[in-house]
Formats: C-alpha cells, structure tokens, sequence
C-alpha cells in the first residue's frame, strides 16, 4: 500500500508543479488556451457533456497561486501531510519516504508539462446478460508532455504504476498502449480491492487505451473513445472548439484562468439515464422536446484571493428559459456601518415571492396525494387581508439582509443576540402609504383569535435626530422597525442597529470599507441582479467571543478549524442581473 500513497502523491505533485512555477509564453497566442501549451481542445470530440482543464492562460497565475500560497502553507504542517499520503510516520521512515517522493516527482517533471484536461463523451445505457441496466463512462485523461516526449518516453512513467502495458495496435499511424489498471486500483484497497469489481456492470472495464498527440498525451477509458479523439486530432471529426456554444461561454470567462469546465446537458442525452435510474415519474420534470444548455466555469488566482465564476448560459429548445434577476443598485452599504458581518442584496422581493409561488404551488400537487392550497391565499383567508395588494404591492424596490455586530439583552443574557442583530431593509418610494399599510398587517394580525399575534403591540420612542423608532411592547431595546434614508429599516436591536447606521452616515459605512470595495472589484462592471458578503475576519472573531462567553471550549477548535480560517478574509458572491447571465465568487486570502 505504501509504494501505491507514494506514487500518488507524487503524480498530484509533479502534475500541478510546473502550472505553479510558471509557464513559457510564445507557445500559443490568444485563443481559449491563451499561453497554456497544451490544447486540449484539440483531441476533445464535439461531443463532449464535460471538458476541464488545469492550466495557466496566463503569466500572472503562478505568480499569484504563489502568493496565495505562502499565505496558506504555513497554516498547515506540509511535511506531515506528505509523511501521510505517503503512509509514513517518523524519523528515518519520513526522510526515505520524502526521498523516493521526490525522485519520482523529478521524473515525472521531465515527462510532463503540469497541464491536465479532462472529457466525458456521451453514455448510452445498456443492459447486462442478467437484465441489470447498465451505463459505460467514457472518459479522456489528458496530460500535456514537455518537448520531445512521445509514447517510447511514456514507458518509464507507466512501468511506475506497476501496470502491464502493449502497444500492437496502432490507429491513424499512431501506436495505441493498453493499459491494465486493475491491479493498481484494486491495491488502492476499499471497494475497489478486488478485480472481480469490474463485471459486466461496471461503469468502467479497469483497462485504458492510451496514444500520444502533439503534445499530448491521451488516456481513454475504452478504445472506440480513443479513435474519436485520435479522429479529432486529425480533423477528421469535429473539435469541442469547433461549437458555437463552447465559443460563447469559454470568451466570456476571464482570460487569466487556471481552471476551465464546459458543461453541456442535452434532454434527448440525459433522459434514458433518469427513465432507467429514477423512474419513469421522475423523467416527465424533463421538458418533453428537445433542448439544450450549455455553460462554463473558471478558477482564477488573484493577488488576494481566488475567484471563481460562471459564463452566462446558452440555452436552446425546451431549455431556452430562464427569467433572472432584476438590477439591484446594492446601495446599502452606504447606510450600512463598515463592520457589518454579513450582507445580502437583492431588488423586487415582491414579484420574487409571487414568482416562487407560482412555480412551487403546482409542482408540489403534482407530487402530494392531498391537496396543497396557495400560501397566498391562505393567509388571506386566515387574516381577510390582499396579499397582493397589501403586502407585495409596496415590496418592488431594492432589500438587503445584514448582519451586524451589535444585539440586545432583550432575548437573554446568555443568547448571541447580546451581540449580534439582523437588520431587513426595503427601498420605499412612499413611506406614509407603507407605514398604512403596516398599521392595517399589525391589526390583522392582531384580530386571529387565539394566534398569540395580540402581543404584536408596538410604541413610538423618539430619538434625539427626529426619527421616531417603532419598537415592539415586548422587546424595547430589540425588534422594531423605522424609516432612514428612503428605506424601512426593521432590526432585530433597532436602537443599537440605528446607532450603527447612524456612524455609517458619518463617514464609517461598508460602502467605503476596503475589503468589501476589494472584493466587489473582482466582478467587473456588469449590472448585479443579487449580491452576498460576509466578512470572515471579524464574523470569525465576533464568532470566538460568543463562544468563549458561553463557556465553549475552544481549545480543539483552535487546534483544527482556527488556523485554516485565519487565512481567509471575505467571502463574496454576484449573480448578474438579467436572464442566463451568470455570475462569480471570490474568497479573500490574506494575512
């Protein structure tokens, strides 16, 4: 088992190796690889439902993965992780281990350049002798190969996996190896220790086909998935690159990139799989013509973090849906103090609630026995009030949901709430008619009989800048609600949440703060639909000292959890306003 964790290790090493230190330009100019050196486009079907790659578009990456990494290593013992996977402890042991490891890692660098790409081409379920309904993978493993290495040069690197390897078979004038992996992956223990594991049924046999294209190495899962590649490596048969939909979704992906992934989902493909695997109910929630989507996804490393996005989709057919999200001027954060923890924005609550509604409502009688009334109209019924027009009529503008660090005693002394308040906010173009339309919801509520809604009572306390604070009768210094600046503003520590804004208008808001401004950054000039933060530096701390306040031990937590998360500063995310347009992530990094 050893020899097999050490193996590993290395080829995880030696693979991503050189995509940290760096890559030559001049290989290729511009195009979707920008100065990777291995297409793998280039031995990749048409057909592929999924294509990935590891590899750098651009200079700056491993310049930027490197600084993110000295930011990071230090918090874990690499030393001891490599002892780990290598399935070493101690002393002598650790440094033979760590010896072997890196004369292999060094052998493989000579082989290979550090670029990865992975495809899956179309399955089609079939069934066994016995009846059992079976489906095939059809995988390519590609790795790209420094200058000068073909398939006689392959024979050390593949003798290190302990495999028997042929090569009498040769398609297009290229030698093809076959590959027996079963005994490789059997010794990896678990479910896989036998070989008897690949039967019939089995999506995947344990033997591999592999040939050299260019630079490329290729390794498929069966030989007629070889051919294809081989047939597209000589324009026989048409690139991935060649689609419309590969085009469109990988350009609007950032050029700087160290990871790429297309997804493409076809219903005519997928609907066999969920007919055979889910049951034949389950396959009428698919769209009953033919349609597609298609989308990619991109890892870049930043200076501060690393940012991860989602091109807009490429919908046809069946699939060519999809309403969005309304623009969002996310102006909050200007009434929002610069430490607040936790921030959501959105616009048009209203019509996202009416939205949701219709689209659940039916789906679930679809699936209930009983009968499943409106939401909507059972409130109605139960508080004779419109919701329409009473309640979502006056919920069109901009929301948000924030976390602050701030609370009240209200809830108890030893409840988080002493330190922490949510607080609602809704862009009101008309405060007097949503004021009314407060008073006539309070009432309702009240008149249920027997709902406990008679203690929503609440009191007008005056606040020495004119605006007058709605507190709830139960919970002076906690749940109220006010008007501020063009918003409605409900907290659950109103007093202490308007104090916070009232700083924030001071000149300390979130808007200014350079984290937040940081983060935002990373997403471009494109109009969001919806926006998430969360400072991670301060809701971690803020996190700590309600723990320890509470008496937690926080010794394992500082052990385990606290070092790792130490690394990490912000967490932010947009969707991009407007129908199929995508959206990103970035986590911050930082001392």
């Amino acid at each position: 088992m050893r020899p097999i964790r050490m193996l590993l290790a290395s080829l995880t090493v030696a693979s991503l190796a050189p995509v940290v230190a760096g890559s030559p330009l001049g290989a290729h100019a511009g195009g979707h690889i920008g100065t990777a050196k291995s297409d793998f486009t280039q031995v990749t079907p048409a057909n592929a439902v999924l294509y990935s790659t590891v590899q750098s578009t651009y200079p700056d990456q491993p310049a930027n993965l490197r600084a993110l990494g000295k930011v990071i290593a230090p918090k874990f013992n690499i030393q001891a992780l490599v002892n780990q996977v290598a399935g070493s402890s101690s002393g002598g042991t650790s440094a033979l281990s760590a010896a072997i490891v890196s004369q292999i890692v060094s052998g493989l660098g000579n082989t290979f350049n550090g670029e990865l790409g992975l495809a899956v081409l179309p399955s089609a379920v079939s069934r066994s002798q016995s009846g059992k309904p079976t489906a095939k993978l059809h995988l390519l493993l590609d790795a790209g190969l420094q200058p000068g290495v073909g398939a006689q040069q392959l024979a050390a690197p593949l003798s290190l996996l302990g495999s028997r390897a042929s090569s009498s078979v040769r398609y297009r004038n290229l030698p093809i190896i076959t590959l027996d992996l079963r005994t490789l992956l059997g010794s990896m223990g678990g479910s896989l220790h036998s070989t008897t594991r690949y039967s019939a049924t089995s999506p995947l046999s344990g033997v591999f086909y592999g040939t050299v294209a260019g630079n490329v190495a290729v390794l498929a899962s069966d030989l007629p998935t070889l051919k294809q590649a081989i047939d597209t490596w000589f324009g026989a048969a048409p690139s991935i690159a060649s689609l419309y939909d590969f085009q469109t979704t990988i350009s609007a992906r950032p050029a700087h990139r160290l990871l790429t992934t297309y997804v493409h989902i076809d219903t005519e493909q997928i609907r066999p799989f969920v007919t055979t695997f889910a049951g034949r109910s389950a396959a009428k929630g698919l769209p009953r013509a033919p349609g597609t989507l298609s989308g990619a996804f991109a890892v870049t490393a930043e200076p501060d973090g690393i940012l991860m996005s989602a091109s807009p989709l490429v919908r046809i057919g069946s699939l060519a849906t999809g309403q969005g999200l309304p623009a969002t001027n996310a102006g909050e954060p200007s009434i929002l103090p610069a430490n607040t923890l936790v921030y959501a924005a959105l616009n048009d609550p209203g019509t996202l609630i009416r939205r949701l509604v219709e689209t659940l409502v039916p789906r679930l009688q679809g699936t209930s026995s009983g009968h499943i009334m409106d939401p909507i109209q059972a409130l109605k019924l139960a508080t004779g009030l419109n919701i329409d027009n009473d309640v979502l009529s006056w919920m069109h503008g901009d929301a948000s949901l924030a976390l602050l660090p701030v609370g009240s005693k209200d809830f108890g002394a030893d409840s988080p709430t002493t330190s922490l308040s949510l607080v609602a906010t809704l862009r009101v173009p008309n405060q007097a008619l949503v004021e009314a339309k407060l008073l006539k919801i309070n009432a309702a509520l009240q008149a249920i009989p027997n709902s406990g809604a008679a203690a929503l009572k609440f009191v007008e306390v005056p606040t020495a800048s004119g605006n007058p604070l709605n507190m709830l009768a139960l919970t002076p210094s906690g749940v109220g609600f006010t008007f501020y600046h063009g918003y409605l503003i409900v907290g659950t520590a109103l007093p202490a949440d308007y104090a916070a804004m009232q700083q924030a208008s001071a000149g300390k808001r979130l808007a200014a703060s350079p984290l937040y401004t940081a983060a935002l950054g990373h997403f471009g000039a494109h109009r969001f639909g919806m926006v998430f933060y969360i400072n991670v530096t301060k809701l971690r701390q803020t996190s700590e000292r309600i723990a320890a306040a509470m008496g937690t031990d926080l010794r394992p937590y500082r052990r385990g959890a606290q070092p790792l998360l130490s690394a990490f500063t912000s967490v932010s995310a947009v969707a991009y306003a407007g129908p199929n347009a995508g959206g990103a992530v970035f986590l911050g990094i930082g001392r």
